[in-house]
């Protein structure tokens, strides 16, 4: 073993008494062994930081460190990661699940091509009885892409977002914009790595992402990752605070000024189309004003719905 690793992996945890057994094993099971393992607990209530200060005294690559108070899942996703010095990153949380080959199989490629900031493998949903679900559809991989092309695949091509959970350059990722305060900070972590390099994806399920019980709830997710305070705020507050973010975010890698308003207005289509689900769900939560944007988003979904069926009658005919 180096002084320094090679690997960095960030765990973000709270409450993952049942899981992280696992989920530390799967890591720590890895054929790819040159790395270190930081635990940010989140101020867990139950047993998650008696076991992992337990495999901590039991293997030195592992440091675990807690917070006082909880201060929401992104933030810690944010703290965790600066907490690492190593070449490469990936975040792992405390009750997914990674086949040995993981590591290995996204360094090989990293270590290949020097324009790679991201490489990552085939995902499978993975119910909290051990079965295992569909594939994820996420199957963007922009080697030899140009840049905007590049943006474009990743901006409308990501749907699941299980790309984050790759292996990193720490360089390319401290040239990124984290957003712990807005919605989808994944999202705008990978479009702007698309700007700065290329994604790589390893045509192997190798990675196994748990299905939480919070899955489909709008209100537990955002109070779980925006804490409670933001969490609750307005579904408008909260898309229009993500768009800003995000443009804010990939404008900053930008400097032509033409190129910045096509970049501008690849990002607005997407947020009053793709994106417009999230405003769907973030509005199914109790509020006047949650309720009246699900009154007005109704029928313009209805509308998007027409154009298309009307646009598919004059192309067949």
């Amino acid at each position: 073993m180096n002084s320094k690793p090679r690997v960095s992996i960030g765990m973000p945890v709270y409450n993952e008494e049942r899981f992280i057994k696992q989920a530390l094993d799967s890591i720590l099971s890895q054929s790819f062994q040159d790395f270190e393992i930081i635990i940010s607990d989140n101020a867990s209530t139950d047993h998650t930081g008696d076991i992992c200060l337990e495999y901590a005294a039991k293997d030195q690559r592992i440091r675990y460190d807690r917070s006082d108070r909880n201060i929401g899942g992104q933030l810690n996703f944010d703290r965790v990661f600066r907490l690492c010095n190593a070449e490469y990153f990936f975040w792992a949380s405390g009750h997914d699940i990674r086949d040995e080959k993981f590591i290995s199989s996204c360094v090989e490629v990293l270590n290949s091509d020097e324009s790679i900031v991201l490489c990552y493998p085939l995902t499978q949903w993975l119910e909290p009885d051990n079965s295992l679900g569909e594939v994820f559809p996420d199957h963007i991989d922009t080697r030899g892409l140009r840049r905007l092309d590049a943006f474009q695949t990743v901006l409308w091509g990501q749907r699941a977002s299980c790309p984050i959970y790759g292996v990193m350059r720490s360089s390319a990722l401290k040239r990124t914009h984290p957003s712990s305060q807005v919605i989808g900070p994944d999202r705008i972590v990978l479009v702007e790595l698309s700007l700065l390099g290329s994604i790589a994806r390893v045509p192997e399920v190798l990675l196994f992402l748990r299905r939480g019980p919070d899955f489909g709830n709008a209100e537990r997710s955002l109070i779980k990752w925006l804490g409670p305070t933001l969490g609750k705020g307005s579904a408008l507050y909260l898309h229009l605070s993500f768009f800003f973010a995000f443009e804010r975010a990939v404008l900053s890698h930008i400097e032509n000024r033409p190129e910045k308003l096509v970049y501008a207005l690849s990002i607005l289509m997407a947020f009053l189309t793709k994106y417009s689900w999230q405003l769907r769900w973030m509005a199914s939560r109790p509020g006047k004003l949650n309720y009246a944007i699900l009154i007005l988003m109704n029928p313009l979904s209805k509308c998007r719905r027409q154009l298309g069926w009307m646009r598919s009658r004059r192309r067949t005919k």
